[in-house]
């Protein structure tokens, strides 16, 4: 299975925002920098059958954009949502029948299911810039965690 990890876009820094965070959108280059990576996942022909989302407005807005370039309608997930745990992640990507999934999220919550996935803390180091997407190689973790590995990681600019 391949799970593709993508933090949202940037997104309109908090303080010059005045409504609840789950209605946060993205900034413009957050925007740009989303259509840099969906063109990019586009043109590397992965196979992606399916994108799962937070529901929070920055992560669906970027959902959105990559969904409309690969031509999948992204799927919203209440448990996805910024604060979720790495079991939802677990549990939401299991019941999955495709075995290439984009999953559009929040940090740190990404990278504690990146690092349950691949058995490694030092992903949470390294952390996740806007944007980037992070693939990685999986058996099915419908049973539990499984021993993934890092396949490659891009930024918005290095596609």
């Amino acid at each position: 299975m391949n799970i593709y990890i993508m933090r949202h876009g940037q997104a309109v820094h908090p303080s010059s925002w005045h409504r609840g965070d789950e209605i946060r959108p993205l900034s413009k280059e957050g925007k740009k920098e989303a259509a840099k990576a969906a063109q990019g996942l586009a043109r590397a022909a992965l196979s992606i059958q399916k994108i799962l989302s937070s529901p929070f407005d920055r992560a669906r807005e970027t959902a959105e954009i990559v969904g409309k370039e690969l031509g999948l309608a992204p799927m919203l997930i209440k448990d996805l949502a910024s604060g979720a745990k790495a079991e939802h992640f677990r549990k939401v990507v299991s019941v999955q029948p495709e075995t290439s999934i984009l999953v559009v999220g929040h940090i740190p919550d990404l990278l504690a299911f990146a690092c349950r996935l691949i058995n490694d803390a030092l992903i949470m180091e390294e952390g996740l810039e806007t944007a980037e997407v992070i693939a990685i190689e999986t058996p099915p973790i419908h049973e539990g965690w499984a021993g993934g590995q890092v396949l490659w990681r891009k930024s918005p600019e290095s596609w």
